[in-house]
């Protein structure tokens, strides 16, 4: 009986200490059971020797030695030893063990990933992602909510959206959740190695459907003045995007933030391979400060400074021209059936390159005329889709001026 009890920890040791794909929530449980099994371990063989040595003769001074190689006494001794061996291993069992020393399986962790990740839709037909790290909460991107009136997600039908809180000086929010929905695993960011594989999770461009996942890799991390530091990485990060996780084999290494951009440039074209993550080993201590020091506040404003001269003017705000878009989309869907009467003369890779970059910017200019038409100024997401509508414009001049060369 006492050399089955002794071995409970190890049982559980095989029962979960080989799994630790459920990140250090796991190895911290772990230690505490196999405390709290080896303490009572330990107590119980002392009071099984209390009550052998009081039934001893008075006058013994040394333990009878057919006490020791009988079989019950023995099983004793040797479940002591272990209860005090995991006593020693479970005290110096790091709590901050990093998942990177484990076996991690990618694609167990991007579908756990998919079930934390949510949409956050705005009111005025914006929308980012967030994912769910603390149960009952979401963590986005503070510009992913900012001048809002309503915030909604879709867990069961749709369900609003409460703010409990932002950093006042990063671009992170915490949502509250009327529902509780799975929980994402962090991975320590400071673990990442060089061209390991990332992926991006998140709605970019269109809210609708599921999440998408896009795959890169770790670049380098890009530090700041104040500590702040975020992960470079190559995995397309387009708008929609923002407030979603970046995720390695183990878990959360960051959220998806931003994307550099030609700041020279009244309209900033985005630099590709350069998206941006703040890392997860700034956002862990901030998302458990920020979760146990909130409570429901109102969205915050948009954080877009006005001109003195004129409140009503922001400054240096691009704007884009609602007819302009319209009248290249007429022209889009021109070229588009034109090209389609050329196949079978042309080589086919080409066209159907073409055609994709055709569809796509369709596709961008469709939604950015549905988003602007009630007379809603553009947002950046909105800027930045426009951008991209104008970089595979080039694309696209590139591939027809090289199929009419072919003519």
């Amino acid at each position: 009986m006492f050399l089955l009890y002794f071995t409970n920890p190890i049982i559980l040791h095989l029962l979960l200490g080989t799994d630790y794909t459920n990140g250090e929530r796991v190895l911290q449980k772990l230690f505490v059971i196999d405390s709290v099994v080896g303490i009572l371990s330990f107590i119980l063989m002392v009071i099984s020797l209390v009550i052998y040595m009081r039934k001893k003769p008075k006058d013994s001074k040394i333990i009878n030695k057919n006490f020791i190689k009988s079989h019950k006494t023995r099983n004793i001794v040797i479940a002591s030893v272990i209860g005090i061996t995991l006593i020693v291993l479970a005290i110096n069992k790091p709590l901050s063990s990093s998942l990177s020393d484990q076996k991690c399986n990618a694609d167990d962790t991007l579908s756990k990933v998919k079930t934390c990740t949510m949409i956050v839709q705005r009111d005025d037909g914006g929308h980012g992602s967030a994912f769910s790290v603390n149960p009952g909460y979401l963590i986005t991107n503070k510009h992913v909510i900012e001048g809002a009136k309503k915030l909604v997600t879709w867990i069961n039908g749709e369900k609003e959206l409460k703010v409990w809180n932002y950093s006042p000086t990063l671009d992170i929010a915490i949502l509250k959740l009327p529902v509780d929905v799975p929980t994402c695993d962090w991975f320590d960011s400071s673990k990442l190695t060089v061209a390991e594989t990332l992926y991006a999770v998140g709605w970019p461009v269109y809210s609708t459907g599921e999440s998408t996942v896009t795959k890169g890799i770790y670049s380098r991390l890009n530090r700041f003045d104040g500590g702040v530091e975020f992960i470079q990485t190559d995995a397309a990060i387009n708008p929609g995007n923002s407030g979603g996780p970046l995720v390695n084999a183990c878990g959360v290494v960051g959220i998806n933030t931003l994307k550099d951009s030609w700041s020279q440039e009244q309209l900033p074209r985005p630099l590709e391979g350069l998206g941006n993550a703040l890392s997860s080993r700034i956002l862990m201590p901030l998302v458990e400060e920020l979760v146990s020091k909130g409570k429901i506040a109102d969205i915050p404003k948009s954080a877009v400074v006005y001109e003195k001269s004129n409140p009503n003017v922001p400054i240096n705000t691009p704007v884009l021209d609602l007819n302009q878009i319209r009248d290249y989309l007429g022209k889009l869907y021109a070229w588009k059936n034109s090209w389609q009467t050329v196949y079978g003369r042309l080589s086919k890779d080409k066209l159907d390159a073409l055609m994709d970059l055709f569809n796509r910017q369709i596709a961008f200019c469709e939604m950015l005329v549905s988003r602007l038409s009630p007379n809603r100024s553009a947002t950046r997401d909105d800027i930045f889709m426009w951008d991209a509508v104008v970089k595979m414009s080039y694309e696209s001049a590139s591939i027809a001026q090289y199929l009419n060369s072919l003519q």
